[in-house]
């Protein structure tokens, strides 16, 4: 899960956060970790200028989450926070970017009676002063669910919206790497929605195209594996409900078992800068109810994805690529 949050330009500069540089730590960390800050990319300006009482590496750390960190436009009718005269008008502001936390510093806290723990919005959204992020509802719950195994008999549904929804929401790359995703496809591809159709469906309503890249033990070229998965490719990408709706290209790679056993033992999915780790693997979209499965999500900068990809890819033994 993905916290979606905001906090205007003015926010950087409040004496707290350049006294105390834990503070910026805290708030850095969270972002990298757990969070999309939703900001005006038409004032990014404003918001580097907002730094410069901050210590020089204390600005270079936020020049870098402003690059690389993941985050998302606000629209055209963005307001400053000190602009709105209530916390109810914060609320809708806020609610119409599609913000879930709002942070703000302790004097708009004071000014707007935000309570030293939090104002909770009925659970729409919230806003939180920097000194009590630590209480904010939206941030825990991305926490948890980011460390949380998924229970046995969890609906899909509820592990999509919890766990995937707004990781997807800002996402263009998708990567997969699970030694038995190719295995299970041809089964399944003739008896059931196979996983790749599912995951396509919870894909769609977000109303955007996707890059996917698979990597799978596919067998050798022109093996009745290679050959069978080839052509579900590509029937399926001119079928009714195509996945050239959803992905802008799919590609499939296959590798060896001895590579995943001594590369990738484990099973991933990637959207952008998240590494999601599954006990599953992509068999998550397969079968439902969903049995238990290990579960975490990690910044892909502390996880071997990288790595991974760069072994298994002059290694690959077949690509099948098939663009919209």
């Amino acid at each position: 899960m993905l916290n979606e949050f905001h906090f205007d330009h003015d926010f950087l500069e409040n004496e707290r956060l350049v006294d105390i540089e834990v503070m910026n730590e805290i708030l850095l960390k969270k972002w990298l970790n757990f969070g999309c800050l939703f900001f005006p990319y038409s004032r990014i300006q404003d918001y580097i200028n907002a730094l410069e009482l901050h210590d020089a590496q204390i600005i270079q750390d936020w020049k870098t989450a402003f690059s690389s960190f993941t985050h998302c436009d606000v629209p055209t009718s963005y307001k400053k926070i000190s602009d709105h005269h209530n916390l109810n008008e914060i609320c809708a502001s806020t609610q119409n970017y599609g913000v879930n936390t709002t942070i703000v510093n302790k004097d708009d806290a004071i000014r707007f009676g935000v309570p030293n723990t939090a104002y909770q919005n009925g659970g729409i959204n919230e806003i939180v002063c920097n000194e009590s992020i630590n209480n904010s509802y939206f941030f825990n719950e991305s926490e948890r669910y980011s460390l949380q195994d998924i229970p046995s008999g969890t609906d899909i549904s509820e592990v999509w919206d919890t766990r995937f929804l707004n990781i997807a929401k800002h996402t263009s790359l998708i990567t997969i790497i699970d030694r038995y995703l190719f295995t299970n496809l041809e089964e399944d591809m003739h008896n059931k929605q196979t996983s790749i159709k599912k995951f396509a469906d919870l894909l769609r309503p977000l109303n955007k195209k996707f890059s996917l890249n698979i990597y799978s033990v596919g067998d050798k070229k022109h093996s009745s594996r290679h050959l069978c998965i080839e052509r579900y490719l590509r029937d399926n990408k001119t079928e009714g409900d195509r996945l050239g709706d959803v992905f802008s290209y799919v590609e499939l790679s296959s590798c060896t078992d001895e590579k995943f056993r001594d590369e990738s033992h484990d099973r991933f999915v990637r959207f952008d800068n998240f590494v999601l780790s599954l006990g599953l693997g992509f068999g998550i979209f397969r079968s439902y109810p969903v049995g238990p499965c290990s579960f975490s999500v990690k910044n892909f900068i502390y996880t071997n994805f990288d790595s991974t990809i760069s072994s298994m890819s002059p290694n690959r033994l077949w690509v099948e690529r098939v663009q919209d």
